[in-house]
């Protein structure tokens, strides 16, 4: 890439050619112009890949497929197929402020153990944070967790019956003091936590399962537009992200240096 950078360069100097010098990525919508920061990770779930610089590129365990989804195709999980996406990567988020938002659609009601939409872990400070829907009581209800490991689990919970056919934007959101659970950018619950953990968490990274993956929390239903930052998102930015219900996406955006005159080179 550098190489190519420097190429581009002398190709504008010498013969006034407008050539791509860097390609950015952007989202679709964003109003600050802040959504790229402290963005660890961006899951269009067009495939595996993190669109945003393919540092965290997840695993597709037991063939999730891709189907038509909230933007162009989404992963679809399946229970009984016991299928998910991981990565043994903490994301560069130790037990901080975290921001997990994406669109979610269940294809049946959970039963037991709850559908899981995402969870990140890290094995420093022992914390695990996760989204997740979960039947209890006769009361459907989604959560926003985060677990100091061997300590007390912190909650944000909202109790909702999500139709099966609805595509729906939720955030787990944590400042460093509060945990907060957002539907689009409406504060659904909030709690105070800041303990750290005490017994062993792993570095992971996962969607459509928590991170002990053995004890059966799959999602059953697709998952899309999936980001993670280290950062509490801003109401503008959460605004952003839903887009008035609609979603949007991240794109790829190359910059062109602006055409300049030839340069004459005089023979000797």
């Amino acid at each position: 890439m550098k190489k190519l950078l420097i190429f581009s360069a002398f190709l504008f100097f010498v013969f006034g050619i407008a050539s791509p010098v860097f390609a950015a990525k952007q989202f679709q919508v964003d109003t600050g112009g802040t959504l790229t920061t402290n963005l660890k990770a961006y899951y269009k779930l067009e495939d595996v890949n993190d669109f945003y610089d393919n540092a965290y590129n997840l695993t597709n365990t037991n063939t999730a497929t891709f189907a038509a989804g909230k933007i162009n195709n989404a992963v679809n999980l399946v229970r009984a197929s016991t299928q998910y996406l991981s990565i043994a990567n903490n994301l560069g988020i130790d037990g901080g402020a975290i921001s997990i938002s994406g669109w979610f659609k269940i294809a049946a009601l959970p039963s037991d153990p709850p559908f899981v939409f995402a969870t990140q872990s890290n094995a420093t400070s022992k914390v695990r944070y996760q989204l997740d829907y979960i039947y209890s009581g006769g009361i459907y209800t989604m959560r926003a967790i985060r677990l100091p490991v061997g300590g007390t689990i912190k909650l944000a919970t909202y109790n909702v019956t999500l139709s099966t056919s609805t595509w729906y934007n939720f955030t787990l959101w944590y400042d460093g003091t509060n945990l907060k659970l957002f539907e689009g950018a409406t504060e659904r619950a909030t709690v105070a936590a800041a303990d750290n953990g005490v017994t062993a968490a792993p570095n992971i990274f996962t969607l459509g399962v928590d991170s002990d993956i053995s004890v059966g929390t799959y999602h059953d239903g697709l998952e899309d537009e999936v980001g993670v930052w280290s950062k509490a998102l801003s109401s503008t930015e959460l605004t952003d992200l839903n887009n008035s219900g609609s979603g949007q996406t991240m794109t790829d955006v190359v910059a062109t240096a602006k055409r300049r005159p030839p340069m004459i080179i005089q023979p000797q």
